[in-house]
């Protein structure tokens, strides 16, 4: 996509988003992405019994097809994240040569670790957290997308259903 059309798309997404209150955007940032690489997934979600946790597992389009993800209570360091990574069946993929050079896994535990110092700080604010797909080239990591939602979008919808019964 060229930086013209990134701008003709957020020019129209821009006032949807806007006038449907759904967020207080100030602009957009296109970003050149690293295609080459190995696609994670990065989440928080609320257990239950344990609160918000974090998930680690394969991302992009392989997060349904292959539902290949583990969850660990935060927050943990990078050598715990590494230990969890280990656990993925996509775990092969980051440690293989066919990328040229190794990919970025140490960078990947390090975004990972300061991602669950986030959800044990901020995770009770939040119904869910979303970062997908996180890259993970030679090169560091991107996070390509993200998603956040507040625990009071979530309370509205409950008591908007409640409503309508």
């Amino acid at each position: 996509m060229t930086p013209v059309r990134v701008l003709a798309v957020a020019s129209e997404v821009y006032p949807i988003v806007k006038t449907g209150g759904l967020a207080d955007v100030a602009g957009a940032l296109p970003l050149a992405l690293k295609a080459h690489g190995v696609e994670m997934l990065l989440g928080m979600v609320h257990d239950a019994q344990f609160g918000p946790v974090v998930l680690i597992g394969a991302g992009g389009v392989h997060v349904e097809a292959l539902a290949d993800a583990v969850y660990a209570v935060p927050p943990f360091g990078p050598a715990e994240a590494e230990r969890l990574l280990k656990r993925l069946r996509v775990a092969p993929l980051l440690a293989s040569r066919r990328h040229r050079r190794p990919l970025a896994v140490d960078e990947f535990c390090r975004v990972a670790s300061r991602f669950s110092a986030l959800v044990a700080a901020l995770g009770e604010h939040f119904s869910e957290i979303d970062l997908n797909p996180v890259i993970v080239h030679a090169d560091g990591c991107a996070i390509v997308d993200a998603l956040m939602i507040p625990q009071t979008v979530l309370r509205i919808e409950t008591e908007h259903m409640r409503q309508a019964r």
